[in-house]
């Protein structure tokens, strides 16, 4: 368990695309910066524990093994899928939206749907990886539990977005 989770940390610091290094900035590019922050990590894996005791047999060693095993998974996968689901918003319905509006991509609505399609990603991934090691069947509140999970872990990545020193929107 201690040498996955080393390979994992090495994984994601190696594969963790660093919006500083970036000619072309985009929301989902700079919202995953914040997902993949230490302690907005440990936060998500405290705040997801409790829905996967539930979900997992309520068994507490096996729902740790649990949120640990599916959310490296997720975080690994995530590190690509976040930033290529936030340019395929920016190509469509995104580039529509903004002539439409006269906008530019930094704007509230393209934060929520970021936001949103983080949460959903992870979430499907995040039970797909459930399903295939621990067998979970599909049950609709088995899917609600692994999405609120999401829901509230997800969320604690906005607060450095929409942090006094880290507004985009006073940008």
């Amino acid at each position: 368990m201690k040498n996955l989770l080393i390979i994992f940390f090495t994984v994601l610091f190696l594969l963790n695309p660093h919006t500083s290094f970036c000619d072309v900035v985009w929301p989902a590019l700079y919202f995953e910066g914040s997902l993949l922050t230490w302690w907005v990590i440990a936060l998500g894996l405290v705040i997801e524990l409790p829905f996967y005791y539930f979900t997992v047999n309520k068994i507490l060693i096996k729902s740790l093994h649990a949120v640990l095993i599916s959310n490296a998974i997720s975080a690994v996968i995530g590190i690509v899928l976040i930033p290529l689901l936030g340019i395929i918003w920016e190509i469509f319905p995104g580039i529509i939206m903004y002539k439409f509006f006269n906008i530019g991509t930094f704007n509230p609505v393209t934060y929520i749907a970021t936001f949103f399609l983080a949460i959903v990603s992870n979430a499907i991934i995040e039970f797909l990886a459930l399903r295939g090691i621990y067998k979970i069947t599909f049950v609709r509140k088995k899917c609600l539990l692994i999405f609120m999970a999401n829901l509230l872990s997800v969320s604690i990545a906005l607060i450095p977005v929409f942090s006094k020193y880290g507004n985009i929107f006073m940008k």
